[in-house]
């Protein structure tokens, strides 16, 4: 059985500031007759530009999982724990020389999450979830030669979206 996921998310953004917003996609394939899954997973978000500061990250993923379905109540729950790369940008506009400046990196870290879809077994279910993350470090993020803000190493986004089970 596969499946695919696609929704919104609203999680951890800069240590200062509003939350990053945006969309997730991930798709799942379960292994035989275990109750396990290989997943792939993908992100995109912003952080909505204030105080002359833009960011996006970008997230890519690949893992392992496992399900166990609730059949009484027709739910589907699942963890999953993934390897990833995050690219973050950040565009910067220092008001006082009227320069504009941009900067990203590149880190790799480990995902981790857990979730539920409902109804179970339909072609088209209701999914919610988080993700949590740890990256092997923090992105810092310089106006002139004052630091701004960072983006954490650690942080965790929430999920809802739509499951639909592919042929």
């Amino acid at each position: 059985m596969r499946w695919f996921d696609v929704g919104l998310l609203a999680g951890s953004g800069l240590d200062r500031g509003a939350s990053r917003l945006g969309a997730w996609g991930r798709g799942r394939q379960v292994l035989g007759d275990l109750p396990l899954l290989v997943t792939l997973s993908a992100t995109y978000a912003v952080r909505p530009s204030s105080e002359q500061v833009a960011v996006s990250w970008l997230t890519l993923g690949a893992g392992l999982g496992a399900h166990s379905t609730w059949t009484a109540v027709r739910v589907d729950l699942r963890v999953h724990m993934e390897l990833m790369v995050a690219h973050v940008r950040a565009q910067v506009r220092d008001e006082a020389t009227g320069r504009d400046d941009s900067g990203d990196t590149w880190s790799g870290g480990f995902l981790g999450g857990l979730g539920a879809a409902w109804p179970h077994a339909s072609p088209a279910a209701l999914v919610v979830g988080v993700d949590g993350w740890t990256l092997a470090r923090r992105t810092e993020i310089l106006v002139g030669d004052q630091r701004f803000a960072s983006s954490p190493s650690i942080g965790m986004t929430f999920l809802i979206g739509a499951e639909f089970a592919l042929p």
